[in-house]
């Protein structure tokens, strides 16, 4: 089983613990037994050169007792005599009987150094001597030596380490407790985004990964949720509109399909194949149509749509394009009305795509507009942009549909009756257009009063000459 992230954070700042506690435990000891070593010596030395001058032996015991331990005089040949002996366990004759401590001289430790040894095994344990010149009882020059084991040195540092130590090891359960919550919080959400992109990496986006922080990882997490709704939307996209191609292509092929059964069984007789091989003709346009838009539209959504960008005046381009719809506008007795700000308007785009942009725009007026109504086509200029309104006074568009009119092949249920032909790519293609131009495009309807279509183009500026 592979370690988690979690479980080798947690593991690796155990190791790095124990390896801390132990060096800094180690050093910490040899450092503090070595200092108080230096700072007992130095102050048994200051004992022993107070006590040399003016001793007495009540004074030298009692001397003994606070420093714990002991004292012993020497002759310059370097037998002693023992005057305490209350914490170490030797006698003098034992030292006596192997010269004593001919090599200890006291001018040698007159700085306060000291002597660590246990004396050739004599003493019981290693000990500290420390010595100061003295006169002894006869009047001759001699040594006051005093004596005190290293254990009881080292137990003080031990008592005194032993605090160090717990207090290191508090701070590091503590700080051990932290880390270890802060890692849980991190890695908890962290393990809740791998499980769910393992889910959307199956294909299930319908699963959410629930992280409710506010910072990075929660940003993160509900970017993935987002990019899982956007791919999951995309997917519902791409079925629906095959579902919607596979209708609109198979109403016409059935069309087709049966009037020519007929004409080839003889229940269409021949003197009105006519009438049914010119609605033959006008389901093969509609199915021309229909592929034409859907490769436009294909052509729009990818990097295929290459922009003939050209200076042009767009009103010229609605008075080119209107007359197109005379025929339709007479019967339903409609009047186009164009309103221009200013003669001429000169813009930045591609011409025969903006064409199509308002060839679309005009269709759809004409087709939702009610008989014996009006048309209205304007230009203006607002915020530096070229603005296009086409404006019809038709059935308008209900307001949860105004979201969606742009998808494709989506129809509103008020336009499905009057839009029997349309392929619901219209809108979808001119969207796609005006935003290749990095322009926008927006509606305002009322469902029963009308619509307006409203886009902007990018001006063209003649440079004048000084």
């Amino acid at each position: 089983m592979k370690l988690r992230y979690y479980m080798k954070i947690v593991i690796g700042y155990l190791i790095f613990c124990a390896s801390v506690f132990i060096i800094i435990c180690t050093f910490t000891q040899y450092m503090t037994t070595q200092y108080l070593i230096r700072s007992e010596a130095l102050e048994m030395y200051r004992s022993a050169v107070s006590a040399a001058s003016d001793y007495s032996e009540d004074a030298l015991k009692y001397l003994s007792g606070f420093l714990h331990a002991d004292f012993w005089m020497a002759d310059e040949d370097g037998y002693i005599e023992v005057i305490t002996s209350d914490y170490i366990s030797c006698s003098e004759e034992d030292i006596n009987e192997n010269g004593g401590l001919s090599e200890y001289s006291a001018d040698s430790y007159t700085d306060g150094s000291y002597l660590s040894d246990d004396l050739d095994g004599i003493l019981n344990e290693k000990c500290m001597l420390v010595s100061a010149e003295c006169t002894l009882p006869d009047g001759e020059n001699g040594s006051l030596i005093i004596v005190k084991t290293i254990s009881s040195i080292t137990a003080s540092s031990n008592s005194f380490l032993n605090i160090y130590f717990f207090t290191t090891a508090f701070i590091f359960l503590i700080s051990f407790i932290i880390i270890a919550v802060f890692t849980h919080l991190m890695y908890s959400p962290l393990y809740k985004i791998i499980e769910g992109t393992k889910e959307y990496a199956n294909g299930s986006f319908d699963s959410k990964i629930e992280v409710k922080s506010n910072d990075e990882i929660g940003y993160l997490a509900n970017t993935i949720n987002y990019m899982a709704s956007a791919i999951n939307t995309r997917e519902e996209d791409q079925k629906r509109f095959v579902s919607n191609v596979s209708h609109d292509f198979r109403s016409p092929l059935t069309s087709i399909k049966g009037y020519v059964n007929a004409m080839l069984d003889g229940t269409i007789p021949p003197e009105m194949q006519d009438k049914y091989l010119r609605i033959i003709l006008s389901e093969t346009e509609r199915l021309q149509k229909l592929t034409e838009n859907i490769l436009e539209l294909n052509r729009c959504g990818s990097s295929e749509l290459m922009l003939n960008m050209t200076e042009f005046d767009i009103n010229r381009l609605i008075r080119e394009v209107l007359p197109t719809f005379e025929g339709v506008c007479r019967q339903k007795a409609l009047r186009p009305t164009m309103s221009f700000e200013s003669e001429t308007l000169f813009v930045c785009a591609d011409r025969d795509k903006i064409a199509q942009v308002l060839y679309n725009l005009i269709d759809n007026a004409v087709k939702f507009s009610n008989s014996d109504s009006e048309i209205i086509l304007r230009t203006s200029v607002k915020n530096n942009r070229a603005q296009v309104s086409i404006k019809d006074f038709g059935i308008g568009i209900p307001n949860d549909s105004i979201t969606k009119i742009w998808d494709r092949f989506y129809k509103t249920d008020l336009s499905r009756g009057r839009d029997r032909r349309g392929s619901g790519l219209g809108l979808s293609i001119i969207k796609e257009i005006i935003t290749a131009h990095k322009e926008h495009i927006t509606v305002v309807s009322t469902e029963g009063a009308g619509t307006e279509f409203l886009f902007t183009l990018r001006l063209y500026k003649k440079e004048t000459s000084s």
